[in-house]
């Protein structure tokens, strides 16, 4: 799905300077909340371009887009035609290149010398950027959780907050007192509080307003913002902000779907005839100059023309022309495009650009060929006598843009319907809670942890807040004064390693990977034991997903075991509909000799569906 859209038009794109890896920037705009990202656009190519064949696009700043998959097309709009480039990437998602394949009337992308296009052409830039979902799954460890084991965390750590059980630390903002926990501020806000470790008992936050100091605690430990919440206080998104908290930032804020930025390149264009008198007298390298003239756009922009008769390398003699600019200025160079074409000759003409940087002459590249008989002059390779009378001159049609600086701005922003859709839902998104509270949980660089779990000489540091918030079991054994809360050590002997680590993944991140059916009826087991009840559910629904013929009457004994009487009678059912085969099985005999009553519930129940059924056809046949 397609969160954001960057449009980016680029006006008079034919008049930005011919030089490869120059690089023109897109206004800055922001992806979900997010830094500021920009394009980067080199219409002539870049470095690793050398003839020029490209136009290259980069995304800059793109480490601040995780999980996110960028498109980019390019469109040109001539005054006559459009074309669509085609899309190679160098990079995924961070750089593009674009092939000039243009039509043949469209020769200004590709710096033809033997036409020029003097109209405007917008050059659109559009960029998709899409949530990866593949891309965020791939970076999280153990399985996916779904949006119920989600919302059951959520509550869980909410109540924890709301009880003020078992706090370590209180946050003091104006006369208000929060007791919470360090390990939570730890995972959700660190920024906030530093050197938890060594914190005092109370902290104050004098900069901080109670309600917003309350909201905050809120979405900490429930990882939500409700949109029907009418009170946020205004200081929330800047203390959001302050901290780092992207994902709270898009709970309160609606970020735009799409942005059209505009970049125009500033183009002075002058047209005039400029009649060259007295070429019949001239002598070599005698310099005729042309008024000055100048554009109203861009500064620094004055220019005048100079002629003057010389011979070429072909030994012929010709009318030469340069360009000078008037106030040159190393600091802001100017891209000027000039045709120059001899009126009475129109196929004669010449295209040419050149780029200004400091005090220098330009010479015009040589086109007009002169021959001089006594008081006769002869222009062109025609040969055509001209002009009638000398002092008409010859007349020079001469066509000047001038382009030296481009204005960019970000013209519109626009917020979908659908957006706000998606902004009541990002409120209830809890993703980022078990993603911070899962990254707490760590074996082996443990951080503030209070409490031990030891299976033989296996140590599993952990939190208990986060365990008597998710347990019921580690409630009662943290409040209590049982040795195990006195010592931080818990010894446990019944559970494997590897199922207690699957089960305190889940506790922190309600994510799990059940790797077999074996790790599955272990787990369900242990879930059973600390009341763990997601879990045990997840764990129910996952053996119901493998029973077999093989593994049924195994499963009847486990569902009976732990008191799952929806997965027992789920199992009861497989039976009865499988009694062909898995009465004759030796499970079966082996549950006949240990579990005699729950075979016996599967013999009534057959019986019952057998006299059910005779009474149905007795009833159809009268």
């Amino acid at each position: 799905m397609q969160d954001f859209k960057l449009i980016w038009k680029i006006e008079n794109i034919n008049f930005l300077p011919p030089q490869r890896g120059k690089a023109l920037k897109s206004p800055p705009f922001k992806v979900n909340l997010l830094g500021s990202t920009f394009l980067e656009l080199y219409p002539k190519g870049d470095i690793l371009d050398p003839d020029g064949e490209y136009i290259i696009i980069c995304l800059n700043n793109c480490i601040k887009l995780p999980h996110t998959s960028v498109t980019c097309e390019v469109h040109l709009v001539t005054i006559d035609s459009s074309y669509q480039f085609k899309t190679e990437k160098i990079h995924d998602c961070t750089k593009w290149r674009f092939k000039k394949e243009l039509p043949l009337n469209q020769h200004f992308i590709k710096g033809d010398r033997n036409d020029m296009d003097f109209s405007k052409s917008t050059l659109t830039v559009t960029c998709n950027f899409s949530h990866n979902t593949d891309m965020a799954k791939g970076n999280q460890k153990p399985g996916p959780a779904d949006s119920k084991d989600m919302m059951l965390l959520s509550r869980d750590m909410e109540k924890l907050f709301i009880e003020q059980e078992l706090s370590d630390i209180t946050l003091v903002a104006g006369t208000e007192k929060f007791p919470v926990h360090k390990a939570v501020l730890h995972a959700r806000l660190p920024k906030l509080v530093a050197d938890l470790e060594s914190a005092n008992d109370q902290r104050e936050l004098s900069d901080m307003e109670p309600s917003v100091l309350k909201l905050l605690l809120e979405y900490a430990y429930s990882g939500k913002i409700s949109a029907k919440s009418t009170n946020i206080p205004g200081g929330l998104y800047d203390v959001a902000n302050d901290l780092g908290i992207s994902d709270l930032k898009q709970k309160i804020f609606s970020y735009p779907s799409e942005v059209t930025a505009r970049t125009c390149v500033k183009v002075d264009r002058n047209v005039f005839t400029w009649p060259v008198k007295g070429i019949q007298d001239m002598e070599l390298n005698q310099r005729v100059y042309s008024p000055s003239f100048t554009g109203s756009v861009i500064p620094g922009s004055d220019l005048k023309l100079s002629c003057y008769l010389a011979y070429g390398a072909d030994h012929k003699l010709y009318l030469n022309i340069s360009v000078h600019r008037i106030f040159p200025d190393k600091n802001n160079p100017i891209f000027v495009r000039c045709k120059i074409t001899v009126l009475d000759q129109l196929t004669l003409f010449q295209c040419a650009e050149h780029v200004f940087v400091a005090d220098e002459e330009w010479h015009f590249p040589s086109f007009i060929h002169v021959n001089r008989h006594g008081r006769r002059v002869m222009v062109g390779k025609n040969q055509l006598a001209f002009p009638k009378t000398p002092h008409h001159g010859v007349p020079l049609k001469c066509e000047f843009s001038i382009s030296g600086c481009e204005l960019s701005e970000i013209e519109e922003t626009v917020c979908s319907s659908t957006r706000f859709e998606d902004f009541v839902r990002q409120g209830e998104d809890v993703r980022c809670l078990c993603t911070d509270l899962g990254q707490l949980y760590n074996i082996f660089l443990p951080k503030l942890s209070d409490i031990t779990l030891m299976i033989g000489d296996v140590r599993f540091p952990a939190h208990k807040a986060v365990l008597s918030a998710r347990s019921p079991v580690f409630t009662k054994m943290f409040s209590s004064d049982m040795i195990e809360a006195q010592s931080g050590v818990v010894k446990i002997t019944d559970i494997d390693i590897a199922v207690m680590n699957m089960m305190l993944q889940y506790i922190y991140s309600a994510k799990v990977d059940i790797l077999n059916q074996d790790s599955a009826v272990k787990l369900f087991s242990a879930a059973d034991k600390y009341e763990v009840t997601s879990l045990k559910e997840k764990c129910s629904a996952y053996l119901k997903e493998v029973l077999c013929s093989d593994n049924a009457c195994d499963l009847l004994v486990l569902a009976d075991m732990h008191g799952d009487i929806e997965l027992k009678d789920f199992v009861k059912e497989f039976i009865s509909a499988h009694a062909d085969t898995i009465l004759e099985s030796g499970d079966w005999k082996i549950l006949m000799e240990s579990r005699l009553d729950l075979a016996t519930e599967i013999v009534r129940g057959l019986i019952t569906i057998v006299l059910n059924h005779n009474r149905e056809c007795r009833m159809c046949s009268k």
